[in-house]
């Protein structure tokens, strides 16, 4: 568990350790959008430590380069850990996606509020996105919410409609229609302002309201699908499953209920569920995954690679699909080991007869790169942001339209 992180508050404080100057520059030009007043940089780890003990309290953010000069990454986070840093941590790397998430695991081992990870060649947008999802923006001037969240307040954030679904297109590879979209939480919280899932999901696990959520996320997308079916869409729908949901034989059966009232398509809602949440298999979830297979729904094992029993995974449970983990799609591209990573889970998932879905797609390259390697499905911001439902109809309009004027276009 993290220390308790001051996510709750606009980043005020920041420090850069990079010894890179230019990606400097550009982390100062992102925080400084998203507020921050005092940024500091420094180029070595032995550096940045003479600034944290001058600063006279900790930053809210630091910008953590893993392979520098004097004192590497690695060396400052167990320093950050000596001193009980309680803020939070983003870590950035060219050394490919195994050293960073072999830091982060670190990190998170010695309490650190590690917060996600970035690739070098720095990405803007990656940044601003890790960056965004934990300014909460104060709807009401002067006020400070300290406080972490509870359990009661998600209870009645549940009960109250605060909960809503953002959606990430997917297109298809081959054609570049839209063929389906990721149903992402989004907790809309009259104080804090818009919550993102992995400051809340957590607390729904430990706190035994996952199956609620669950609830919730299945009545909200239902909901939004009318307003779907109004534009003809009428592909599939991916919404996460957390681990506590496994253990409830009575899920299939409830979930199916729902949706046939619904009048859907049961074949249209894709249930995804990671690696590390299957690697305790029990019996209730083997019951609870076979069930709602023979239900008509699909299943989804999401974030592969990232644990070590793919092909026990593959071979044990009834899954359609398979989703490749951002963290390796992001520099696919560009590093040799996360190309082999990707290159090695498309031919198992190939080999099953998988679906095989690539998420975290950001450039024209990683497009490129995938499409030459039979993916089926892309999903990431070289496509679209999660938006809500209304958004999604206005982005969808538009991305047929120009999809429409480009087939005609190259048929001319």
């Amino acid at each position: 568990m993290g220390r308790v992180a001051m996510t709750s508050q606009p980043i005020a404080s920041v420090l850069v350790v990079d010894d890179d100057p230019i990606l400097c520059a550009v982390a100062r030009t992102c925080f400084q959008k998203f507020g921050a007043s005092d940024i500091s940089v420094a180029h070595n780890g032995l550096d940045a430590l003479e600034i944290v003990d001058q600063n006279g309290g900790p930053f809210d953010f630091i910008l953590l380069d893993l392979k520098m000069p004097v004192m590497d990454g690695v060396q400052f986070l167990r320093h950050m850990d000596k001193r009980a840093y309680e803020g939070l941590i983003g870590i950035v790397s060219g050394e490919g996606p195994a050293i960073l998430s072999l830091a982060m695991d670190l990190a998170r081992k010695c309490g650190l509020n590690v917060v996600g990870s970035i690739a070098k060649p720095l990405n803007m947008t990656r940044l601003e996105e890790l960056v965004s999802k934990q300014v909460v923006l104060q709807r009401r001037a002067g006020q400070k919410v300290d406080e972490p969240l509870t359990a009661d307040e998600l209870e009645a954030a549940l009960n109250s409609n605060q909960i809503v679904a953002h959606y990430q297109p997917q297109v298809a590879v081959a054609s570049g229609i839209l063929c389906g979209v990721e149903a992402l939480a989004r907790w809309q919280h009259p104080e804090r302002g818009t919550i993102p899932p992995d400051m809340f999901v957590p607390l729904a696990e430990d706190s035994g309201l996952m199956a609620l959520l669950t609830d919730r996320m299945i009545e909200r997308v239902i909901s939004d699908s009318a307003k779907l079916n109004n534009i003809g869409y009428r592909s599939t729908i991916s919404i996460n499953l957390g681990a506590s949901v496994l253990q409830d034989t009575a899920f299939p059966d409830k979930v199916g209920a729902i949706i046939e009232r619904s009048g859907l398509e049961k074949s249209r809602f894709i249930f995804e569920l990671t690696e590390s949440k299957l690697v305790e298999d029990s019996l209730d979830s083997m019951e609870v995954l076979a069930r709602m297979d023979l239900a008509g729904f699909q299943l989804s094992l999401d974030d592969f690679g990232t644990q070590f029993s793919n092909m026990e995974q593959l071979s044990k449970f009834p899954f359609k699909e398979l989703k490749i983990d951002r963290g390796f799609v992001r520099s696919a591209a560009t590093d040799e080991r996360s190309r082999a990573t990707v290159e090695s889970c498309v031919w198992l998932g190939k080999k099953f007869g998988l679906r095989i879905v690539a998420e975290g797609v950001e450039t024209t390259m990683d497009w490129q790169f995938l499409e030459s390697l039979g993916v089926d499905i892309l999903q990431g911001f070289r496509i679209a942001k999660p938006m809500a439902v209304d958004d999604l109809l206005q982005w969808a309009e538009t991305y047929n339209a120009a999809r429409d004027r480009t087939k005609v276009a190259a048929n001319a």
